[in-house]
């Protein structure tokens, strides 16, 4: 009798340590356990220690962005090696736009040698015109979601109908409009951070605004007049990215090309130039002359908050921002520009 009920403990003992194991396990990739991946990203990213966030990704996501560096020191190597003389500092004052540094540094050999981490901050955008709020605790946490999808083109040796468990966390700040998403793999032991994205986030003016009303007269002080410029705030965000993109093509070889999907494939122009609110048009409109060129920012869905364009120069950068109601008076004003003597 003595020898079953001890036979009987060691199996209710057994159990429990499985149970509680298995619960353990389990609580590695929990959505709190992802909320706080996330949140650790997020602090990384407004510290603006891009060694650290780079550490902070999936191990295969280093691997990816280490083998773009690759591309990345080639090109430039390539540009050092060929460009014509006084070329150098005109390429130097283009880099310095995303770099931050003086345009009397020697950028161009130190992208030769870009490292991982400056490839990874010069992709969010992070050095060229996107002030981050630094303060954690000012950001709030505006969606968690933790689901199962299907793996699009998964690898061969996976074979089709792959799946796995994602986790996304999006942060929102009040006053600037800002959004950070963070989006996780579940490794069963672990969440890995596989991308991370900065932009503009939606807010209720939006959802009030979905009833159609457009044409409204806007007072300069209305919450109508806000949200507009909030939205327009993410175009100029666009055009001067598009802008200084279309001005490092320009310093290769001196022409001015015609559209953005001349040097890179449409689906990294839609990726790189799409927001929340406005999306760039492919088209490079320019002067006769060639030395200024114009930039499109039309909306993505409501055509109330208008259209942007850049008229800048390709040699010196110099730019003026003008928006326009509708889209009849942007094409009369590109007209005017492209004919312009």
């Amino acid at each position: 009798m003595k020898k079953i009920a001890a036979t009987l403990i060691c199996a209710v003992l057994l159990t429990c340590f499985a149970t509680t194991s298995s619960q353990a396990d389990g609580d590695r990739t929990t959505g709190a356990t992802l909320q706080t991946k996330a949140e650790t990203v997020r602090d990384t990213l407004l510290k603006s220690d891009s060694q650290a966030l780079y550490d902070s990704l999936a191990p295969w996501i280093q691997g990816q962005l280490k083998l773009d560096c690759v591309a990345v020191r080639k090109e430039a190597r390539y540009l050092r090696d060929n460009a014509r003389e006084g070329d150098i500092s005109r390429i130097n004052g283009l880099l310095s736009l995303y770099h931050g540094a003086n345009e009397s540094d020697d950028l161009l050999n130190e992208f030769c040698d870009v490292s991982p981490a400056l490839y990874l901050k010069l992709a969010l955008g992070l050095v060229h015109n996107f002030d981050l709020p630094a303060e954690p605790e000012e950001w709030l946490t505006t969606e968690r979601i933790i689901a199962t999808e299907d793996i699009s083109n998964p690898h061969w040796m996976l074979g089709e109908n792959s799946r796995r468990r994602v986790g996304v966390v999006q942060f929102s700040h009040p006053d600037s409009w800002r959004r950070i998403t963070v989006r996780c793999v579940d490794e069963t032991d672990s969440w890995q951070v596989v991308d991370l994205s900065l932009g503009f986030g939606p807010d209720l003016s939006d959802v009030l605004t979905k009833s159609g009303v457009k044409n409204v007269r806007l007072d300069i002080a209305s919450p109508e007049w806000r949200r507009v410029e909030k939205c327009r705030a993410e175009g100029e965000q666009l055009l001067g990215s598009g802008r200084d993109y279309s001005r490092v093509e320009y310093s290769k070889d001196g022409i001015a090309k015609k559209a953005f999907t001349e040097f890179m494939s449409e689906e990294d122009f839609e990726s790189s130039f799409s927001g929340f609110y406005f999306k760039l048009r492919a088209t490079l409109y320019k002067k006769p002359d060639m030395e200024r060129g114009a930039i499109v920012a039309e909306p993505v869905n409501d055509d109330s908050i208008g259209y942007g364009a850049i008229y800048f120069n390709y040699e010196s950068g110099e730019s003026t921002v003008k928006w326009y109601d509708t889209e009849e008076d942007l094409e009369e004003a590109l007209k005017a520009f492209e004919t312009a003597k």
